[in-house]
Parts: C-alpha cells; sequence; structure tokens
C-alpha cells in the first residue's frame, strides 16, 4: 500500500515522529509550512497558536507538489493546540477533503500535556469519516526523546505495515478466486464447485467412510473421483505457478 504522510512541524517534534514513521513503512513524506510562521518562543506561541485554533484558521501554505491519486493511504501528523490539531492541517484538509476522505486515513499527535483524543474526534469530523485505520500519541518524541515514546512510535508504524500484509493476503485470495474462476470459464467447468466437491469426498473419507465408499465401487464413482482429484491437481498447479511467476516477476 503506497502511503504518503502530511504533517505540520514546529518544534521538530512531530518531523521526528513523521520521519520514524516514514523510514520504518517506507512512506513518502510532506511537510506542510505555513508562509506567515507562528511564534514559536515564550507566552505568546501559546496565546497566538490558542487564538489560531479558536478562530478555525486556515494560514496560506508555501507551494508544495502532490498528487494523492498516487497514494492508497495518507497518515496526517500534527502537534496539538489547544486540544486540535494545529491550523495548517485544516488547511491542507480543506484543500483535498474529497480526495482524503476517499483514502485510508491514520493520524498521529505530538503534545506536551493532553487533548490529542478530542484532536483526533474534531480531525475526523473536518475530514467526514468515522474512524482513523491507526492512532498514535507521543508526548514530545524529539525534545523529551526517550526509548518508550520510540517504541511507541515503532509499534504505530507496525500497525500500519500490519495492515498493510492483511490487505495483501486479502487481494491474494480474491485473486486466487478470480483466476479459478477464470481457468473455470476457459475449460467449461466449474472449478470451484469441483474443489468444493472433491474436499467434500476427502472430509467423508476422513470420518470413516473410504471401506463403504470404495466397498460399491462403479463407473459412476470412478469418474467422479477422478474428475474431482483432476480439477483439484489442475487448480493447484495453475495457482502455485501463477505466485512463482508473480514473485519471479516482482523481484
Amino acid at each position: 500500500m503506497k502511503t504518503l504522510i502530511v504533517y505540520y512541524s514546529q518544534g521538530g517534534n512531530t518531523e521526528y515522529a513523521a520521519e520514524k514513521v516514514a523510514e520504518r513503512i517506507g512512506a513518502d513524506t510532506l511537510r506542510l509550512v505555513p508562509v506567515k510562521a507562528y511564534r514559536d518562543k515564550g507566552f505568546a506561541k501559546f496565546v497566538w497558536g490558542g487564538r489560531a485554533v479558536l478562530m478555525a484558521d486556515k494560514p496560506k501554505l508555501e507551494k508544495y507538489r502532490v498528487n494523492l491519486s498516487r497514494y492508497d493511504r495518507i497518515v496526517i501528523g500534527f502537534p496539538v493546540w489547544a486540544s486540535s490539531f494545529a491550523p495548517p492541517i485544516r488547511t491542507f484538509v480543506a484543500d483535498h477533503k474529497k480526495e482524503i476522505a476517499a483514502m485510508d486515513v491514520a493520524a498521529f499527535a505530538c503534545q506536551g500535556g493532553r487533548g490529542a483524543e478530542k484532536a483526533f474526534a474534531k480531525l475526523r469530523k473536518l475530514i467526514g469519516i468515522e474512524d482513523f485505520e491507526a492512532e498514535g500519541i507521543f508526548i514530545e518524541p524529539k525534545t523529551r526523546q526517550s526509548d518508550k515514546t520510540d517504541k511507541r512510535i515503532q509499534t504505530f508504524a507496525d500497525e500500519l505495515a500490519d495492515n498493510d500484509e492483511i490487505m495483501e493476503m486479502v487481494k491474494e485470495e480474491e485473486l486466487e478466486e478470480a483466476l479459478t474462476e477464470k481457468l473455470g470459464e476457459v475449460l467449461g467447468v466449474d472449478l470451484a464447485a469441483g474443489i468444493e466437491k472433491a474436499a467434500e469426498a476427502i472430509s467423508k473419507l476422513k470420518d470413516g467412510g473410504a471401506r463403504d465408499y470404495f466397498s460399491h465401487w462403479n463407473y459412476r464413482k470412478h469418474a467422479k473421483f477422478c474428475t474431482a482429484v483432476y480439477l483439484t491437481l489442475f487448480t493447484l498447479d495453475m495457482t502455485v505457478s501463477y505466485f512463482i511467476c508473480k514473485k519471479v516477476l516482482d523481484r
């Protein structure tokens, strides 16, 4: 799954987390930079930051180039300001809301105190989705760097990676079903039904019905048995051959 991490970082904490996640899952990153920088020192930092959140500020961002259609998932990272996400995130979402809502969305927040859960809820509402694929909350990961926080970032990234593996397995199962159906069309037979019958026959044999089944052997049983075995082996052969070829070509 192709992933893009979009983030705003004022003091470097969110950037630190974004780079860690990107490195672990092989994602691209996009840092949002407002044309007019927010104050990042002293009491004014909290006053102006809080005011921007309360006013639902949408600051103008420096130009960036991104094609969201190239990505399946977007991960949004931000520092928590006044129990909400930093305003540059609002600008980005407003500019790409329809595209983002159609993607898998995950999010992480960096904070020094509390408010991340409320920030996630506000961001979900802004995007128009019910849930995030994954959520991560990190306490000033750069400023107060620790093994514990790094481990949390790693766990968040691993959750995204695990979801990728699950999706890949689902795609492979769907592909296998489609392949079986297509082969059946080419051969003019119902391979899926043949495999199901073969499985039922094997199940009966396992349950002790082998003696009864073979004791009254006739031409019809012989034909059904051979057909089921043939279809099963043929399907397995074609499926295994396909995945071997796929692995070789991917390399």
